[in-house]
């Protein structure tokens, strides 16, 4: 739309005058006023001579006229535009003797009906007939009709009365069919009310009224105007009107065409974009036939989406519309035998001439195809075999077909996957099943539905049971998977019953794959442990879901076997009723196997000296190795979510024993808490912990509480932290395992966080000692840079940057990276306490540039701080700030709230 200061201003002029300015109306003034305007708006952005608006006003002007013009000149402007104030931005300017009023063509009715004629006189048949239709569709009735006899005789006026006629005429030429000459009726009957002797425009409205079946209308309007012509030119009717006539009396075979489309599904709603190009597809020209298939799961509404995109197009096809339900998914599909006889006898064929073999059939239905324009739409295919007898020959005919499968075996011109429903149409969809827009909620009950349309109309159903308008119920019956079946069921409509059918034609091996699969302790687990969990290989996986991904029940994409969380709901509940339950168990503990084995080996490959690079479970031996860093860290970021829930599960279903689960939270954690993604941490180690309290494991709970001790001082609350590695230290007292260990020097950092430098090296020491007895190098570094912080910490200096320095040497040659990028900051926060600005600097930006190649959060944000702290220091106020407010960030994406509030605070 344009920025022009008319772009505020929309204007109708194709029926009674109309003025809005930003959606709301606009008093234009008495009559001679709106004349003016009227007059301006038919001439827009070309200049009217002023003696022209007089000549117009007054057959008879008075002495002060062109006062009074400028008078209404002015009333105008202000009513267009109130509040201007600064000269030469007005849409209605001074032009020469003149007036000029400029306003853009997408926001004045006549401008866009010229626009669209011009295009229809560029475009083929059918799309011009479509482009006229627009057009038309504009006039609310005749030009400026509540000015009357004030404007009739302006030769603008009858100009556009012309192109007016002229499109209408146009359009019913090109109207071949039933539903497209009934459409054209109404602007038929408008263009004959200023024109009651034309000819011609009753001539076309006859042959209209009777293409559409109304022939008593078509007589009386025949006869009505035959009396006018005697009466007021004494002359009888000319050729086109007796011709009109004429054919109204002729038998009329073209009236028998099928119009066999379904209704409109109530309450239809979204997809527009889709369903704009499914029509374009469908009515392009082609040299052959036009086979669109919609294929989906069951339940995307594609039959829904089939009959509005007919409905659509039907006017394009005017010599009918054939429909058959398939039943593809039932257990008696329909027999193209039978659905080609129910079509012949459609097209006018009598029974005994129908043929009794199918290849006869199938011949003679595309011959009375032939020269014909039909739409055939065929809903719920089977298989290719199924379909291929119903497809006819003529390039003048489309196929719209719609399948579960994707038929490819068939030679299809487009197909297109029908998926679920945007947030944006799922709500659209569930405001029309409820009669309104609900209140709130409905981001959540979309949500739990999946977005599926099927289960949104059951969900809307159950909404109005009994005359309820709060989604809150029916929502939370939703949020529970293991009764989320039961509750989408809606007297003869069931997301189970709508996915039972193809279930049931798998054969059992993919049909087995399906369940074990859908049971996953991951929601999209990769191909390679998929293939892990059912216990085969690669080529052998691919042909047992091969018929699942025909199915739409599984989609491989990028190497994940993803599921609709419907259908993956549908599949855990068959695997919990058919599959013995010890086999359920190994194969979710093979794939937990390889998922967690997969877990150590890129863990150790990032963290050199994290602990060991191997787990010993069932499936981790085909887990994936990893010798470059940078493909392990992708795979991790990769695999994030799957790895969340597959510990989750590990934890919460007993997959692996508790030893192990805390371990592979513990890895967990190490690597994603530096990315920035600390909430998933924090929730695994709450389970572990409830797990190992429910079975009474003390060291379990303190190896969780070290967990949550760690979490809590990323989270910057050092008091919550204290109390979860006090407890974990306390029992661990003298265990003397690297576990002690690692709480020790948590407990460090958590005295460091309060200002307690003596206790931190108290603990440091503690830590540093037990790493050294169990010959933990990494560790033993950690606390040897953690000592150098705390000598800063005391204003000691000099023994900062000995220490700091030493175990920087150590983490380069051991290949620690990321103790390397924390020991740089380390070493800049000792120089910045010192007072050297210059090698602070240094020491930050060498943290920094290491920790951003590592994706290590936590350190940039240290870095950053740092960084902005001394530039603070130093009086560079503006690169401070910009630091600062970068750190700030890292800190909220650690979760780390009060911290980022505090250096919000400090700019």
């Amino acid at each position: 739309m344009s920025d022009s200061p008319g772009s505020s201003v929309r204007a109708r002029v194709l029926g009674p005058l109309e003025v809005r300015r930003r959606d709301q109306p606009v008093e234009t003034g008495p009559v001679r006023q709106r004349v003016i305007l009227a007059l301006l708006l038919l001439n827009t952005g070309r200049p009217v001579p002023r003696a022209r608006l007089v000549d117009v006003l007054w057959s008879a002007p008075p002495a002060n006229a062109v006062n009074k013009v400028q008078g209404y000149v002015a009333a105008l402007r202000n009513a267009l535009e109130p509040g201007r104030r600064r000269r030469g931005e007005s849409i209605l300017r001074h032009s020469g003797g003149g007036y000029c009023l400029d306003v853009p063509r997408d926001l004045l009715d006549l401008s866009v009906f010229d626009d669209l004629l011009a295009a229809a006189a560029g475009a083929r048949p059918d799309a011009a007939l479509g482009l006229l239709r627009s057009a038309l569709e504009l006039w609310r009735g005749d030009v400026l009709a509540d000015l009357g006899e004030a404007v009739a005789d302006l030769p603008e006026v009858q100009a556009v009365r012309s192109r007016h006629r002229q499109a209408v005429l146009l359009a019913a030429r090109l109207a071949e069919g039933r539903a497209a000459s009934a459409a054209l009726v109404p602007h038929l009957v408008r263009a004959t009310g200023p024109a009651p002797l034309d000819e011609e425009l009753h001539a076309a409205l006859v042959v209209a009224l009777h293409r559409c079946g109304r022939r008593a209308e078509a007589l009386r309007v025949f006869h009505a105007v035959r009396e006018r012509l005697a009466e007021e030119l004494g002359v009888g009717p000319g050729t086109r009107l007796s011709e009109a006539y004429h054919q109204v009396l002729r038998p009329d075979a073209d009236l028998s065409v099928p119009a066999q489309l379904p209704p409109d599904a109530p309450g239809f709603a979204g997809r527009s974009a889709l369903v704009g190009s499914l029509t374009r597809r469908l009515t392009e020209r082609r040299r052959d036939p036009g086979v669109v298939l919609l294929s989906g799961v069951a339940g995307a509404g594609k039959t829904a989406l089939a009959v509005r995109v007919a409905r659509l197009v039907a006017e394009v096809f005017p010599d009918g519309q054939l429909f058959a339900d398939l039943e593809g998914t039932g257990d008696r599909p329909a027999d193209p035998d039978e659905v080609l006889r129910g079509f012949l006898g459609a097209l006018g064929v009598p029974d005994e001439r129908v043929p009794a073999a199918l290849p006869a059939r199938t011949a003679l239905f595309r011959s009375l195809l032939a020269h014909r324009r039909v739409l055939v739409v065929l809903d719920d295919a089977r298989d290719a075999a199924q379909v291929r007898p119903l497809l006819p020959g003529s390039a003048t005919n489309a196929v719209l077909l719609t399948s579960r499968s994707h038929l490819a075996a068939l030679d299809v011109a487009d197909r297109v996957d029908v998926g679920v429903l945007s947030t944006p149409d799922a709500v659209a969809l569930l405001s029309a099943a409820l009669g309104g827009p609900p209140r709130d909620g409905a981001g959540e009950l979309v949500a739990a539905c999946g977005h599926l349309p099927l289960a949104l109309r059951i969900a809307a159903g159950r909404v109005l049971l009994g005359g309820r308008e709060d989604l809150g119920p029916v929502t939370g019956l939703l949020r529970d998977e293991r009764v989320r079946m039961d509750e989408l069921r809606l007297d003869d409509l069931g997301v189970r019953a709508s996915l039972m059918p193809s279930y049931r034609r798998l054969e059992a091996a993919s049909a087995r794959a399906f369940r074990l699969l859908a049971a996953a302790p991951c929601p999209a687990p990769s191909t390679a442990a998929a293939a892990v969990a059912l216990g085969t290989g690669p080529d052998r996986l691919a042909g047992l879901l091969e018929p699942l991904v025909d199915a739409h029940l599984v989609r491989v994409d990028r190497g994940r076997c993803e599921f609709h969380g419907l259908v993956r709901a549908f599949g855990r509940e068959r695997a919990l009723a058919e599959e013995p339950e010890a086999w359920l168990g190994q194969a979710r503990t093979r794939l937990a196997g390889w998922y967690l084995g997969a877990l150590w080996r890129a863990v150790h490959a990032v963290l050199p000296g994290s602990g060991g690079g191997e787990v010993r479970l069932p499936g981790a031996a085909g887990a994936p190795r990893f010798t470059d860093p940078a493909v392990a860290s992708s795979w991790l970021d990769d695999h994030e979510d799957d790895l969340v829930e597959v510990i989750r599960h590990a934890i919460e279903d007993r997959l692996v024993d508790t030893a192990v689960a805390l371990a592979a939270t513990e890895r967990f954690g190490r690597y994603f808490t530096r990315r920035g993604h600390p909430g998933h941490h924090r929730r695994l180690c709450e389970a572990a912990l409830d797990r190992a309290c429910a079975e009474g494991d003390a060291d379990g709970q303190a190896l969780a509480a070290i967990g949550l001790g760690a979490a809590a001082l990323q989270a910057g609350d050092p008091d919550t932290a204290f109390e979860h590695l006090s407890w974990a230290v306390k029992h661990l007292d003298r265990s003397g395992t690297r576990e002690e260990a690692t709480a020790w020097a948590d407990l460090a950092l958590v005295h460091d966080a309060r200002g307690e430098p003596r206790e931190a090296l108290d603990a440091l020491h503690r830590a540093r000692q037990i790493y050294q007895r169990v010959g933990d190098e990494r560790g033993s570094v950690a606390v040897l840079g953690g000592l150098g912080r705390q000598h800063t910490a005391l204003a000691d200096y000099p023994s900062a940057l000995v220490t700091l320095r030493r175990a920087l040497a150590r983490a380069r040659r051991l290949g620690l990276a990321e103790l390397v990028a924390d020991l740089h900051n380390g070493i800049g926060d000792t120089w910045r306490h010192a007072g050297d600005a210059e090698q602070a600097v240094a020491g930050y930006q060498a943290g920094l540039s290491r920790a951003e190649r590592l994706g290590d959060v936590r350190v940039e944000a240290a870095a950053l701080e740092g960084l902005g702290l001394t530039y603070l220091r130093s009086g560079h106020t503006r690169r401070a700030g910009e630091k600062l407010a970068q750190a700030a960030d890292r800190y909220l994406a650690l979760g780390n709230h009060p911290r980022a509030a505090a250096l919000r605070a400090a700019l």
